[in-house]
């Protein structure tokens, strides 16, 4: 991304982790926040309680990784959605974050690369799962660090960003899971950001109340 810097040897160490391991299409690094903080880059494929929970009013409230309490049935979602049970050492992980992902070329070709369908958010999810689905596997290098911002593009606009995230998320639900199981998983986020919506206007924010009246109507179109 453009908001990643690498750093001494970071680049070295991603490609002897794909030279000694020709069964790894990516090599991931260890992201850290611009102060040196530890940003989660390792991720479990997506199910369906995750899909439910990711992303939404739920995971904010309930799922405890931000040193909040979590509630008993969302953390466990989210803490195996972000690999929070692995040690911070090498190995293999079903997809990494597209912050910074250093790919094998071959291993791209043979499966199309990237999907333009994704324009932004899970197109490195999708990616890892057709190579999954190929034979092939992401690791997790932590030898190798990268300073990450994060979101200082899509900051800029919340509700394009709302946007592409949540076409997004509906895209990979519905060719992982079917089209059924995607459309629950729709029409549970109308329901969520519904009374998100609510909530924010009876607490006096009328521009939260806008953009999750603004996140339904896009999740209806």
């Amino acid at each position: 991304n453009p908001d990643a810097r690498l750093a001494p040897a970071a680049l070295r160490a991603l490609r002897v982790a794909l030279e000694t391991s020709p069964g790894h299409a990516i090599a991931g690094p260890d992201l850290r926040f611009p102060d040196g903080l530890p940003q989660p880059s390792r991720r479990r494929f997506p199910n369906l309680a995750t899909l439910l929970v990711e992303s939404t009013p739920l995971q904010w409230r309930g799922g405890g990784m931000d040193g909040s309490p979590g509630w008993p049935l969302i953390e466990p979602i989210i803490r195996r959605y972000q690999c929070a049970d692995l040690a911070d050492a090498p190995g293999t992980v079903d997809w990494i974050s597209g912050a910074c992902l250093f790919t094998r070329a071959s291993a791209l070709a043979a499966v199309g690369g990237f999907d333009p369908a994704f324009f932004l958010y899970f197109e490195e999810t999708d990616l890892a799962h057709r190579l999954r689905t190929s034979g092939w596997t992401c690791t997790y290098t932590p030898e190798a660090r990268v300073f990450h911002h994060g979101s200082q593009s899509a900051d800029q606009n919340i509700g394009a960003r709302d946007r592409h995230y949540y076409a997004s998320k509906m895209t990979y639900a519905s060719r992982t899971l079917g089209t059924p199981l995607a459309n629950l998983v729709r029409a549970e986020h109308v329901v969520l950001f519904g009374v998100e919506a609510l909530w924010q206007f009876f607490r006096g924010n009328r521009a939260g109340a806008r953009r999750y009246v603004a996140l339904v109507r896009n999740l209806l179109a």
